[in-house]
């Protein structure tokens, strides 16, 4: 278990130490503890397979410390099946117990178990040991394994190391996992106090603040991550997630850059497969990897498309990483797959090996950075040609993916990818079909006023910037007597937001907050009690906007700068509501204010929406499949014709 190290012998004592114990071991070969002494030397200087020689013999004479040097050197080296055993041997040796299983939980992570992993590193803590290290692993596995217990082992780890920054930050980024942002701020601040280099605080920080609506302090932690940013080395840790990142004014060349420091770090100690050759012998195979084929956003958009692919043209497999949740959404999926693969228990590597023996022509990963997915599996390339979408909306700025799946909306410029941009003709965006709601409960049921103008923003609260709600505010003083819905969100944003409204002359009692509700249909129908959906202009609705025009109910947007600013544009302008994308934020604050004074022409834009959107091929699965299969036709004849030189 890492703890502070000696002071370092030069290089020449060490060659001279190991001239000294080469001369023992062949005095006395059966000296175990000499052999292994002389073993640990060799590997300090790089002669591996020399090492390997007397660890073997040491281990042969049953020296237990043997068999744990064996079992990193076997984890270094890829060998899992074979550095288990001997970690769990040399686990039974009691002064090698905690170091063993310390390393034992790293082999068990990347073998996929996690739950055995989280098992050997709380076995590990219950001993109380020296370093913070254990402490550190254990939460990076309960962060998505169990949440509620991460919270509880920061807290103990943070009163036991009060001094490590880097348990701080877990502290903090537990908490904000936890929807507890207001708590977070305090460790995260505390991290970067003691180690202002600290990766991983400045994002977390900045995402804590965005949060609680702390919007006034967000400026000063952006110039932080920059910093962090600057600092960056290839396969270090990111200073802020990518996902994250999207929710901020980060220009193009700031995001490709974060988004490539977030790869590195996922393509960190992968060797790929041996490039594989395979031919076309009938329809594509084309598999999806995703961590969401449960009941999530990206389920809801991309079901009905998955389900329409022709299987003359596309044999459609679903590798999923996510969790089996038991909802229709997921037995949409393994209904609709040919076959349904569930890749969880498996190692990064065995995953694309499996995905390889599918015979997967094209490999596309719907969730690259984003909540359990498993980015390394596409780093290893287990298919020939491989593409991103759907789940960042952003280039991966990973080098093992060929293609990024967009439109000419979205990204229209290829210097802010990494990827080769293949531009749908339908939109980047899919859609599920449109489908009958139910009725949309009375405005009362909803804590809404009956008479009033009621602008909404669907938007997640995270999305939710100072510039956005300020122009809202600005609509909201503009049309007297008008009400702003938003989405639920924590009690420290919701006091942030009426604090800054009644701020700039705004009664706080005119934002209202739609609770939370488990049926989507319910929740899509209920939209259509606002007058006008109002968009953020940063990172902006993407199935929001979809949602809303299931409702009937117009939505205004901004033509961003970004990939996440531009998505509304997209979906708005290829459902024939090109008027609803405003150039600017004071036209788009002007429009608003003008619609909500004018009833008859909120009437007539729904009534367009009642004729348009029916007719859109965003909401048409099939139109979409074939789309997607027209451009993995080209994607494929682009490879062959590059395989053939």
């Amino acid at each position: 278990m890492p703890s502070a190290p000696p002071s370092k012998p030069s290089p020449a004592q060490v060659d001279a130490a190991i001239r000294r114990l080469s001369q023992a071991a062949a005095a006395r070969p059966g000296d175990a503890r000499a052999r292994h002494t002389l073993a640990l030397l060799l590997l300090e200087r790089g002669r591996r397979a020399e090492a390997r020689r007397h660890l073997e013999a040491a281990l042969a004479a049953q020296f237990a410390p043997a068999a744990f040097a064996l079992g990193r050197m076997a984890l270094e080296e890829g060998e899992l099946a074979r550095a288990e055993a001997l970690l769990r041997a040399a686990a039974s040796a009691p002064p090698l117990a905690l170091d063993s299983t310390f390393v034992l939980a790293e082999v068990l992570e990347r073998l996929s178990r996690r739950e055995e992993a989280a098992a050997a590193l709380s076995w590990v803590i219950a001993r109380n040991p020296p370093s913070p290290a254990p402490y550190s692993n254990l939460l990076h596995l309960l962060i998505d394994l169990d949440p509620e217990r991460a919270e509880a082992v920061s807290g103990a780890a943070v009163r036991r190391f009060p001094d490590n920054a880097r348990l701080a930050m877990l502290r903090g980024y537990v908490l904000l996992r936890r929807k507890k942002a207001a708590e977070a701020i305090a460790p995260l601040r505390r991290a970067l106090a003691l180690d202002p280099e600290i990766a991983h605080a400045p994002g977390s920080l900045l995402q804590a603040l965005r949060e609680t609506a702390l919007w006034g302090e967000e400026a000063e932690t952006m110039d932080l991550v920059r910093a962090a940013l600057a600092r960056s080395r290839p396969g270090g840790e990111p200073a802020i997630l990518l996902h994250s990142a999207l929710n901020f004014p980060f220009s193009r060349a700031e995001i490709k850059s974060i988004a490539a420091i977030n790869a590195a770090q996922h393509g960190r100690d992968v060797t790929p497969l041996p490039p594989a050759t395979l031919r076309r012998d009938g329809p594509l195979v084309v598999g999806y990897l995703s961590p969401d084929f449960r009941n999530h956003a990206v389920a809801h958009v991309f079901a009905d498309t998955f389900a329409a692919h022709d299987p003359a043209r596309v044999r459609a497999v679903a590798f999923s990483v996510g969790p089996a949740d038991g909802s229709d959404e997921r037995r949409a999926f393994a209904a609709a797959a040919r076959p349904f693969v569930d890749l969880r228990g498996l190692s990064d590597r065995a995953a694309a090996e499996r995905i390889r023996a599918e015979g997967t022509h094209i490999l596309v990963d719907l969730g690259l950075y984003t909540q359990y997915a498993r980015a390394g599996i596409a780093a290893h390339r287990p298919a020939p040609v491989q593409a991103a979408w759907l789940g960042l909306a952003a280039t991966s700025g990973a080098p093992w993916f060929d293609y990024l799946l967009t439109d000419d909306t979205v990204a229209p410029r290829a210097d802010e990818i990494t990827e080769t941009p293949v531009h749908l003709p339908h939109g980047y965006h899919p859609a599920c079909r449109l489908r009958p709601l139910p009725p949309a409960p009375p405005r009362a049921a909803e804590g809404l006023p009956e008479d009033a103008v009621v602008f909404g923003s669907f938007n997640h609260f995270t999305k939710i910037d100072g510039d956005s709600f300020a122009a809202w505010i600005a609509i909201l003083s503009g049309v007297p007597g008008s009400v702003l819905w938003l989405r639920d969100a924590p009690e420290a944003a919701r006091q942030g937001y009426r604090a800054f409204a009644a701020a700039h002359g705004v009664a706080p009692e005119r934002l209202a907050f739609a609770a939370r509700t488990e049926a989507l249909d319910d929740h899509v129908a209920r939209l259509g009690l606002a007058d006008l959906m109002l968009d953020c202009l940063i990172y902006g609705a993407h199935t929001t906007c979809l949602d809303a025009l299931r409702a009937g109910v117009p939505m205004l947007t901004v033509l961003g700068e970004g990939f996440a600013a531009r998505v509304g544009a997209s979906i708005l302008g290829r459902a024939g509501l090109p008027e609803l994308v405003l150039p600017s934020r004071d036209a788009f604050v002007a429009e608003a204010i003008r619609l909500g004074r004018d009833a008859a022409a909120r009437a007539a834009l729904r009534r367009k929406l009642a004729v348009v959107v029916p007719a859109a091929k965003t909401f048409d699965a099939d139109a979409q499949a074939r789309a997607l299969e027209d451009a993995f036709d080209a994607m494929w004849a682009a490879h062959e014709k590059t395989a053939a030189r």
